[in-house]
């Protein structure tokens, strides 16, 4: 359904943007957008490995914004996961700098 809705908007919406960490699937949304001349950009959540999805933006030539999840949930949820896995505090901050570094200021 997620293609079948980028098909949908396609040449019609002024803006779309695609919010999935799935590159193969991200890479085909914006692949038809922009074949459409449909401005677009790249949503990612914050905390998750974005380097790949990063690097097929680039190459696409689209911007990505990332999501910061927030509220009561979320911490113990973030912890869990860095205790299971101590390299995504590594890969948070260092998504968080190159964000930071290629950030579009027309997005903003």
């Amino acid at each position: 359904g997620f293609l079948r809705l980028v098909d949908e908007l396609a040449g019609r919406a002024r803006y779309v943007a695609v919010a999935t960490h799935d590159v193969p699937l991200g890479r085909e949304a914006i692949g038809r957008l922009l074949a459409a001349g449909t401005l677009c950009q790249w949503e990612l959540l914050y905390g998750l490995p974005s380097r790949a999805a990063r690097a097929a933006a680039t190459e696409l030539g689209v911007s990505v914004r990332f999501y910061v999840p927030y509220g009561e949930a979320y911490l113990p949820y973030c912890l869990a996961q860095a205790r299971r896995n101590p390299r995504l505090l590594g890969q948070l901050v260092w998504d968080a700098c190159q964000a930071k570094r290629t950030a579009d200021p027309r997005f903003a």
